[in-house]
């Protein structure tokens, strides 16, 4: 029993995650929210912090797998190593408990053509 991680069609990760919930599936869709600008109006949207990524908690991968891949917008399970790869419950809570205490950081950056920059 685990959380399974479940690749999307692009701008699907609400959609497949609300189906499932709706199927009894337990699903973990991290949203942030975000200012989108058109060129009338700005709006806050909740965009996934994941894109294409839904985790899914499965009791059996085997049975339950099926009904997930039939869900409209699913493409298919994330493998490693010739299994499903499986994400442990400690590092969901870790993903959950960083989100809610950075939930309105901002990183801003400038960089200008040609500086040196240095990532770690």
């Amino acid at each position: 029993m685990g959380w399974y991680v479940l690749y999307t069609k692009s701008r699907n990760e609400k959609k497949v995650a609300n189906l499932l919930t709706a199927k009894g599936i337990e699903v973990y869709s991290p949203l942030q929210e975000v200012i989108k600008q058109w060129s009338d109006r700005k709006k806050k949207v909740q965009e996934p912090v994941f894109r294409s990524y839904v985790f899914v908690h499965l009791k059996n991968y085997e049975t339950d797998s099926v009904t997930v891949l039939m869900t409209p917008g699913a493409v298919r399970f994330l493998w490693w190593l010739g299994k499903p790869g499986l994400v442990r419950d400690d590092e969901i809570q870790l993903i959950k408990d960083f989100l809610n205490r950075y939930r309105d950081a901002e990183i801003t950056f400038e960089v200008k053509e040609g500086q040196d920059v240095t990532i770690m």
